[in-house]
């Protein structure tokens, strides 16, 4: 049998120190609902939908930090996190939870094979990303370009085959929401090129990007009208490590603040 492509997913047992530091340096978030953390805030914080138990959060966080780590493929990891999961009551499909925002109670899917799926794919690939934007800020005097291509998907969205074969600056706007990951299950992914490649290609004239709006609802039951581009997924229109080293800088700038102000 053919392994899945999450199973090949790894980062071999050295990974760059970017993208080990990016899921390390989050904060736990329990939320109900995977809209109530959203964009520049999964940059510093934590969250899987469901997990509303810091116990579970943690675990899931600490065994995804471990195969970040040390390179562990799909299968070693959901084996060695199922065991703890069921001891923490988070397994299965049938549990009982109510939903904070309007108290209603009936079964909610928690740790399943497709969730856990879905959550080390997501992860691992933002890390990735998140590593490959602060590498490419460091090459880019000799790497100036991105190109944007598709991933191994049998099905693609319309709008990332329309992004296939895009080059652009490593700078340019157009990454700050169109760096992949790009939405659930998405494998795109970007090769960093030479100028000279990226003549030979044909740089890819600046364009307006369409967005639409979505209704986002947070665990008290709130809810916002947010723009998003269309073809990324509700919540991923951001850059993973653009965020990251927004975040650093706005952290580091307060501890200045506060320093001053003693």
């Amino acid at each position: 049998m053919a392994s899945s492509p999450e199973s090949r997913f790894t980062f071999g047992s050295d990974p760059s120190p970017e993208i080990s530091a990016y899921l390390r340096q989050k904060q736990m978030r329990p939320a109900f609902r995977h809209t109530e953390v959203w964009g520049e805030e999964h940059a510093y914080a934590f969250t899987v939908a469901k997990a509303v138990q810091a116990d579970v959060l943690t675990a899931i966080h600490d065994s995804l930090q471990t195969a970040i780590d040390k390179g562990v493929p799909y299968e070693a990891w959901a084996r060695n996190l199922k065991p703890e999961l069921k001891r923490l009551g988070w397994w299965g499909d049938a549990v009982e939870m109510a939903d904070p925002a309007t108290g209603e109670v009936k079964p909610r899917e928690l740790g399943t094979p497709r969730r856990l799926r879905t959550i080390y794919s997501a992860n691992l690939r933002s890390a990735r990303a998140a590593g490959q934007w602060e590498r490419g800020q460091r090459t880019k005097a000799v790497l100036p370009f991105y190109l944007y291509q598709l991933g191994p998907s049998e099905r693609h969205r319309p709008e990332h085959i329309g992004k296939e074969g895009v080059v652009r600056p490593v700078d340019d706007p157009l990454w700050a929401t169109w760096f992949p990951p790009n939405g659930w299950g998405c494998k795109c992914w970007l090769r960093q090129i030479t100028k000279a490649e990226a003549e030979r290609r044909g740089v890819t004239p600046a364009f307006d990007v369409p967005t639409t709006t979505f209704s986002r609802t947070r665990d008290d039951g709130s809810t916002e009208r947010v723009t998003v581009p269309v073809g990324i997924d509700p919540g991923w229109a951001s850059n993973p490590g653009l965020n990251r080293a927004s975040t650093l800088m706005t952290n580091m700038t307060m501890k200045l603040r506060r320093l001053r102000g003693k």
